[in-house]
C-alpha cells in the first residue's frame, strides 16, 4: 500500500527479502482476522433473524474488538507521517455502522 512505502521511507521492492516474508506473513494473518470479522456477524445475524436478544451484543462486541484495535494502528502512522494515507476513514465508517445496526436492532426488539 501506498501509505505503507510513505510510513517506511522505502518502497517494496528496497526492503530485505526477509522482511518482506514477515510482513506478508503478518498481512496473511490480518487477512484472516479480516474474514473472520465478515463471517462471524454473518452466521449472528441468523440468531438476530431469529429474534436472539444476545445477538446484536455479540455482533458489537465482535466489531468493536476488531475495529477498535484496526483504528487505533490506522491513526498511528499519520501521528508520525501526516501525508499517510491510513485507512482512518473506512474504520471509522465501520465503526459508524456497526454501532448504527446495532441501534436499530436493539430497537427492533
Amino acid at each position: 500500500m501506498p501509505y505503507h512505502a510513505a510510513v517506511a521511507g522505502q518502497s517494496w521492492a528496497e526492503l530485505d527479502p526477509g522482511v518482506q516474508i514477515v510482513i506478508l506473513g503478518m498481512l496473511k494473518i490480518i487477512g484472516g482476522g479480516f474474514v473472520t470479522l465478515g463471517v462471524s456477524p454473518l452466521w449472528l445475524s441468523f440468531a438476530l433473524h431469529e429474534g436472539a436478544r444476545w445477538a446484536p451484543w455479540a455482533i458489537l462486541t465482535i466489531s468493536a474488538a476488531a475495529l477498535g484495535p484496526m483504528l487505533y494502528v490506522a491513526i498511528g502512522p499519520r501521528a508520525s507521517r501526516p501525508d499517510a494515507q491510513t485507512p482512518v476513514r473506512p474504520t471509522l465508517a465501520m465503526i459508524i455502522l456497526s454501532v448504527v445496526g446495532f441501534g436499530l436492532s436493539i430497537l427492533a426488539q
